[in-house]
Formats: C-alpha cells, structure tokens, sequence
C-alpha cells in the first residue's frame, strides 16, 4: 500500500498548512501530549465570543440544565425558537482524547454544519465533558455525564442524534451499547426507556483508545499525531476501556449512521474495520473517505471549503446522495 503523503489538489494551500503541522507533531510526539496538559480549555460561551465576525444564533451560548452536571456543561449551540419535542436536536460530543477541551475551531465546525444541513428548527447541543487530566476525570465519568444529559434530554425530545468526534465518537458509541449491554459499565446508571438515537454520525471515531488497537495504516506523516502520542493519551485513563472496531453488537442498533474519515490517518485500519463488520448486516451505515483527509481534518481545519461539515450536514438533511 503507497502511503507516501502526497497533496490533495483540491484544497493546496490547507493541505499544505496540514502537511506542515503533521510533520512538526509527528517529531515533537509524547513530549508535545504532555505539554498539552496545559492547553487551555473553552466553553462554548467563550469560543463564541472568541469569533465575533460571524451570524449570531438563536439562544446561543443558553445553559441546558441537567442535574449532576455542572452548570453549563451542557450549551446549546444554537436551539431554534420554540423547540418542539419532534424537533431534531444533535448532541455533540467532541474530540481530543477525552484530555483536550473545547475550543473555537470546534465552534467553526459546528457552524458550517449548521449551514449544510439547512434547517431552521435543527438545534445542537453540546457537552463539555469533564477532561481526565482532571483527578475527577477518570472514566467512566464522561459516559456518565453523557447519560445524564441523554437521560434530561429525551423529557423534551423525541429526536435526538449524536455527532461524535474521534474520542467523542467512542463516546457516542459507547453511550449506545451501555444501554443496550450495560455488564462492562455497571456504575454508570441506564437510561429508562433508552430510545436510540436517530442518526448517528461519527467522524474519524477513535474505536480503540487502549494499546492493543490494529492501526495497520501508519506512517508519519498520516496522522496528526503519533501512535505514540494516542497510546500517552489513554494512559490518563488508567481503567480498561471498550474497544469498538470488532464489535459484533452493533449490528442491530446502529439504525442510520455516517462514518466519516480521512484517508491518511492512523486510525484508518480500525475504522475500515468497523466499517466492514456493520455494513455486513447493517443496510443503515454510510460510509464517506474523505481523500488527501487526515484524522479530524474537519475540525483541525474547519476553514474554507469544510468537506468534513458539508458532508456530514447535508447526509444529516437527507442528502444522501452527496455522499
């Protein structure tokens, strides 16, 4: 297999900005995870502010209270006016290793989203989940706040989807099968009446966050960072987690789903592989690589044409057909 990096034609001066970076975090590795540590993390609120020149939202940056969170872990992105229980909301749950935060490209990405899927009464919500570079970080607390979110949620809403960014599609994934097979997470509470979500839309899924993940597509320039770095990732969870690119059980719950990738990541293998089993028996799961794309590219650089964002708000619409 060539994995030579090579540019994508179509978009050259962010390709070769990506390149750029890719070939700088790939060297730095485990020393630059570690200085990560002090990245600082923004809330919604502040990563809207953050970007002035831009449409203004309906009830933008408004706090969704649920109890057990803290307050505004969980903020809309935007709710549209006079939300209906049919109305669709899409929970977002973003990237970083379960040890980066939220910050404005996240908000960059969101809008452009937004804008493909071209529907006023579409509301997104977003959960600021609790980093493990906390003491009070270690999971399964975010499967738990998830929960409780989901668990608030659907008092209102009869039309929920997830969106899941790397970690934060192991999140969603992981939200999904607890309630359906709750053995491996026994501390974090069910859902009553759990109803799955409508749509599922995972984008450059980290399946495998432990060190025995297959990441068969690796070189150093296909990922924005290291396999190195991943693995120093998942040593601040310190408890096992699930590992999803094998995992038979999704066939029966993973109704209509969009898994969307980039063809130059290291995770590349694990997804294709997950891909492969669903798609088997699961006639609901779209796949989309994304060519020239590197892990997360859609939120790494949200700018200009976002193929990422459009893709997946226009298959959210029902554009299939674009994908």
């Amino acid at each position: 297999m060539d994995i030579k990096p090579r540019l994508n034609l179509q978009f050259p001066i962010s390709t070769i900005l990506l390149s750029f970076l890719t070939s700088i975090m790939s060297e730095i590795g485990v020393f630059f995870v570690h200085a990560l540590r002090y990245v600082p993390s923004f809330t919604v609120r502040t990563s809207l502010k953050l970007l002035p020149f831009r449409r203004k939202l309906p009830n933008e940056s408004k706090q969704f209270v649920v109890d057990g969170l803290k307050p505004h872990q969980a903020t809309w992105f935007v709710e549209c006016v006079d939300r209906k229980s049919t109305d669709p909301v899409v929970v977002f749950l973003h990237g970083g290793g379960y040890f980066l935060g939220l910050n404005p490209f996240f908000m960059i990405f969101l809008a452009k989203f937004y804008k493909a899927a071209n529907d006023e009464r579409l509301s997104i919500l977003v959960l600021d989940y609790t980093l493990t570079t906390k003491k009070e970080g270690m999971y399964p607390r975010q499967l738990n706040e998830v929960t409780l979110l989901y668990k608030e949620l659907q008092k209102t809403c009869t039309n929920i989807s997830l969106l899941g960014d790397s970690a934060g599609g192991h999140l969603a994934l992981n939200l999904i099968r607890h309630n359906q097979f709750s053995t491996e997470t026994e501390k974090v509470p069910l859902i009553e009446d759990f109803t799955v979500p409508n749509r599922l839309i995972l984008m450059s899924p980290w399946l495998n966050p432990t060190l025995d993940y297959k990441a068969r597509h690796v070189a150093k320039f296909t990922h924005f960072f290291s396999l190195g770095a991943l693995t120093q990732f998942q040593k601040y969870h310190m408890r096992p987690m699930l590992h999803y690119s094998h995992d038979p059980c999704f066939k029966q719950i993973l109704h209509s789903t969009l898994v969307i990738y980039g063809a130059k990541e290291a995770l590349r293998g694990d997804i294709e592989e997950f891909i492969e089993i669903n798609q088997k028996e699961n006639i609901g799961l779209t796949s989309k690589m994304i060519k020239g794309g590197m892990h997360d590219s859609g939120v790494v650089w949200p700018f200009g044409k976002n193929e990422v964002a459009t893709t997946s708000g226009q298959w959210f619409s029902g554009d299939h057909y674009y994908v």
